[in-house]
């Protein structure tokens, strides 16, 4: 196949012209991928959505003819719409107007790349469009971030038979990175006229028919019957009552101004009006407009985030006086104060008011009351998660973080999928178990048989004896992803003299540079337990008191949504998503970098990837 790319510079002005006309009756998967960097005003970005519009409105969408897929990119990929996710024009043309702006920077490169994901994931899940066309438009308004990287996956891209259509728009277009774009010189068309002039559209359009209607010369042989596209029956809502709903005339959703936490479920009345109830999203959640669905503060590009102003700090959470807003790069996630009846005072921190009873997480609001009817299902993949059943859709919608979804009180609740038997533990062993009661040498007496390195460790037959320059390292984790799931039991008592604060576990050593994404140290000073979880979204800290010179039992979890842990019979909590953070180095026991080696002794140390029974009674708590 011949790559071919359009590369197009222009002004933007803003008052739209008729779509042009591109119906052909023919398959091809056309993803638009739309710069939404900082450097675009709010109209700008307006305007490259309505050109997608103008371009797909008389294309025969569908199965068998054209199908449709955009993004919204800056310094990471935002918003997206899968390729052939929808199959009307009008449902369509909500979701891409639906679509934010992340105003951040120009990664061009990770927008190409997220591009042919999109077809990748497209011909997997439809063997049947193997052979059919692949075209991917890329709006852009200037020089992106790393141009040789965008050079470099846009050569990917027509290596993989996809062909590009570069459009630079606004005052600082960065020709040459777009020349470069293109596979042949020759079909670089530069204009300075407006996106939505109809010259432009014109011309626009004699270049992508031949792209579009040249596929029933060579790919027809593979397809049969040609089914024709039927005119849409939806109605949509009228714009006095709810601009951004979703289906039918009166029903569906749209965002509450001012709170990113709460949105409008809009039915209609007996009078052919329209009733908004206002609905609240789980903790640790935003109410989400591309989706239609509450997600995780993080992955909402929210106008109402407290942090808007902040990039980092904490804020106080009004309604629930145990939690508080933390603020990292402008965005918050959602915490709680680690211990029940503490209250967060603003620049102060958590402090101990029995006053303070609310939850946190706050209760479910949307609780549904029985004996009404729950029409909310359990989603099998994630239990996390669940199916709801609203205006003839089944939305899947995220728990607060920390909570699972139950059917018997229809709502998401901590305790939920231990009641309802949901956390699998069959089967769940240890990946490591050393329990330190051999004189000569250091065996794992679980099935793995994982042997470690080790450094000034005294063996008793009872417990590893530590020297303050002691260290112990499992090489098997070394560079090894953990995921959302760990579990580590052990057992330590100091011993010596002093105030720093020793390493426990860790799975960095030798490194100046980098810090450990897995931390528990002895905090000698203040006789705590200090645990850190870095992951790929974000950072908790929590802390639990220790009995100094006595044995102490630890206890560490990681579920992907909580960090829960235990010194004897104090459990603290902090909620937290993501995959924890890779290191080069193995898990460490006793040492860390930028921390004191431990001094006292160490045993019975089990480390789990999976929850193990052990710790089922903990995740209650």
């Amino acid at each position: 196949m011949v790559e071919q790319v359009l590369v197009v510079a222009f002004l933007l002005s803003f008052a739209f012209a008729a779509p042009i006309d591109l119906s052909c009756n023919v398959p091809v998967d056309l993803v638009f991928v739309l710069d939404g960097s900082d450097s675009l005003k709010e109209s700008e970005f307006s305007a490259s959505k309505q050109f997608v519009l103008d371009v797909i409105q008389s294309l025969t969408l569908g199965k068998q003819n054209v199908q449709v897929g955009v993004l919204v990119y800056s310094t990471f990929v935002g918003g997206t719409i899968d390729l052939g996710a929808f199959n009307t024009f009008n449902i369509l043309k909500i979701f891409i107007n639906n679509l934010q702006q992340p105003r951040q920077g120009t990664a061009t490169d990770l927008a190409i790349i997220s591009m042919q994901n999109m077809f990748n994931k497209a011909r997997a899940l439809q063997p049947d469009r193997q052979n059919v066309q692949k075209i991917g438009i890329v709006l852009t308004d200037g020089r992106s971030t790393s141009p040789n990287a965008t050079i470099n996956a846009a050569k990917a891209a027509k290596t993989a038979g996809i062909q590009l259509y570069a459009i630079g728009y606004g005052t600082d277009v960065f020709i040459y990175e777009l020349e470069q774009i293109a596979s042949d010189s020759q079909k670089t068309l530069i204009l300075t006229n407006s996106m939505t002039d109809p010259a432009f559209l014109q011309e626009f359009e004699d270049k992508l028919r031949p792209r579009v209607c040249e596929v029933s010369i060579t790919t027809e042989k593979a397809t049969t019957t040609v089914i024709p596209m039927l005119p849409s029956t939806e109605k949509l809502v009228p714009d006095k009552y709810c601009p951004n709903c979703m289906k039918d005339v009166n029903y569906g959703y749209k965002p509450y101004p001012g709170d990113c936490t709460k949105y409008y479920d809009v039915r209609p009345d007996e009078n052919g009006g329209a009733i908004q109830d206002v609905k609240k999203c789980p903790f640790g959640t935003f109410w989400d407009s591309t989706y239609l669905t509450c997600q995780y503060t993080w992955m909402v590009n929210c106008v109402y985030d407290p942090c808007r102003s902040f990039s980092s700090g904490t804020l106080a959470m009004p309604g629930v006086c145990s939690g508080y807003w933390t603020c990292s790069n402008f965005r918050g996630n959602a915490t709680c104060c680690s211990r029940p009846n503490q209250r967060y005072v603003q620049g102060v921190g958590c402090l101990e008011d029995f006053s303070c009873t609310t939850p946190c997480p706050d209760d479910d609001s949307n609780r549904i009351q029985v004996p009404q009817q729950c029409y909310r299902y359990p989603y099998q993949p994630d239990q996390s998660k669940y199916y709801e059943e609203n205006h003839g859709f089944n939305i899947t919608r995220s728990c607060a973080p920390g909570t699972w979804f139950d059917q018997n009180t229809c709502s998401c609740s901590i305790t939920s999928a231990l009641n309802s038997g949901n956390i699998q533990v069959v089967g769940c062993g240890p990946d490591v178990s050393y329990e330190f009661n051999s004189n000569s040498g250091i065996i794992d007496s679980s099935s793995n048989g994982i042997l470690a390195g080790f450094l000034n460790i005294a063996l008793n037959g009872q417990t590893a004896a530590f020297n303050g320059q002691s260290m112990l390292n499992i090489w098997r984790f070394s560079n090894v992803e953990l995921k959302d799931r760990l579990v580590i039991e052990f057992q330590f008592k100091t011993s010596g003299s002093g105030i720093q604060s020793e390493a426990l576990v860790s799975n960095c050593i030798g490194s100046d540079l980098e810090e450990a994404s897995l931390l528990i140290v002895a905090n000698r000073g203040s006789n705590t337990v200090l645990f850190r979880t870095v992951t790929d979204k974000g950072t908790s800290e929590i802390s639990a008191p220790y009995i100094s010179g006595a044995m102490n039992t630890v206890t560490y979890i990681y579920d992907g949504q909580r960090m829960i842990c235990a010194v004897n019979s104090m459990v603290v909590q902090s909620f937290l998503t993501g995959d924890i953070k890779t290191r080069q180095t193995g898990i460490i026991i006793g040492a860390a970098s930028k921390w004191a080696s431990f001094q006292g002794d160490i045993d019975n140390f089990h480390l789990y990837r999976c929850i193990p029974a052990s710790v089922v009674p903990l995740l209650s708590k």
